[in-house]
Order: structure tokens, then sequence, then C-alpha cells
């Protein structure tokens, strides 16, 4: 029982609860402000069916809007508080997988499926660190959102084929693995 407590009340695990409250409070004001302002003037402007026959115009909008603040929260936060990623292991809940996550929490709000499998994908990967050569065709599927850019090297004219799993970042025994990729 209380092995299977273990860390549960840890200072990495009660950062991440912080974390995860703090973004709430702005999530949730955006979301009030959406849904309480900015869609009824939406409706009262184009009409109920018009509203809704625009709906993924102002979802591909918004999501475009969205990408370069959600990479440059990333940007920030990796900068911030992981600089560049280093080949290693990283116990659960230690400072740096907490860090870590955090990052990864952020590059998560990217919306990926927007950009991946073109150049605008490839580029957001070199922002965050990832070397990555010319003429380089990440398939929709390869999912490079879970750090680690800066140990990734892809050369010139490389294609990765759909789904296909790279393995920067690994868990193994309860600790956090990020090994150097070359392809």
């Amino acid at each position: 029982p209380r092995e299977a407590l273990r860390g549960a009340a840890s200072p990495g695990a009660l950062a991440q609860l912080a974390f995860v409250a703090g973004s709430l409070v702005p999530g949730a004001a955006i979301t009030w402000v959406v849904v309480f302002l900015a869609l009824p003037v939406l409706e009262r402007a184009l009409g109920t069916a018009g509203l809704l026959l625009s709906l993924p115009l102002v979802a591909f909008a918004a999501e475009l809007a969205w990408l370069p603040i959600g990479l440059a929260l990333t940007m920030a936060a990796k900068a911030a508080l992981v600089g560049r990623y280093r080949e290693g292991r990283h116990d659960y809940l230690g400072s740096f997988h907490v860090r870590h996550w955090i990052v990864v929490h952020l590059a998560h709000t990217i919306p990926w499926a927007l950009v991946q499998g073109s150049e605008l994908g490839n580029a957001c990967l070199r922002a965050l660190g990832a070397r990555i050569g010319r003429d380089v065709h990440l398939h929709r599927g390869v999912d490079l959102a879970d750090g680690g850019w800066d140990l990734l090297h892809v050369g010139g004219g490389t294609p990765l084929g759909r789904d296909a799993s790279v393995g920067i970042v690994e868990w193994h025994d309860r600790q956090l693995v990020f090994a150097r990729v070359d392809i």
C-alpha cells in the first residue's frame, strides 16, 4: 500500500498539479469568451444555419491563429525549463521529468495535425531544436510532440512513413530515457 502511493504527494506531482490547475483558469476564460460572447455575436450576424455551416472554417482559422502562439509558448518553456535536451535517464517525478512534462504538455497544444506532412511541420520541429535536412517528408502520424527534439537528426531527402516510431523518449524502469536518433 505505501509503495503504491510512492510519488503521489511528491514535489514533482504537486508541481504537475499546480501547472494543470494554473492552466485551467486561462482555458476556462477563453472557453467562456468563445461560448458566451463570440458565438452569440456570430449567430446574430450569420443566423443559426450560417453559423453552423461556417464553424469548420472558424475552427480552421482558430487553429491557424493558435499555431504561432502554441509554438512560441513551447519554445519559451523549453528554453526556460529544459534548455537543450541531452541523452540520459531521469527519475519519474524528478525535477527534470516535471520540467519536461510541462514542455510536452505545451507542445501538445500546437495544432500538429494542421502542419504534419508539410514543410511547415518541419519548420516547427526545427524551431524546437530538431535538425531536419532539406526535402525531408515526415508523413502524417509520425508523432514527434513528446520532446527530446535536440536529439533528433533527420538527413536530407529522408522520408519517414506513416506512424513510424522514432523513440527519442522512452520509459524504462520508472525512468525517462532520452537517446539520440540519427536517421
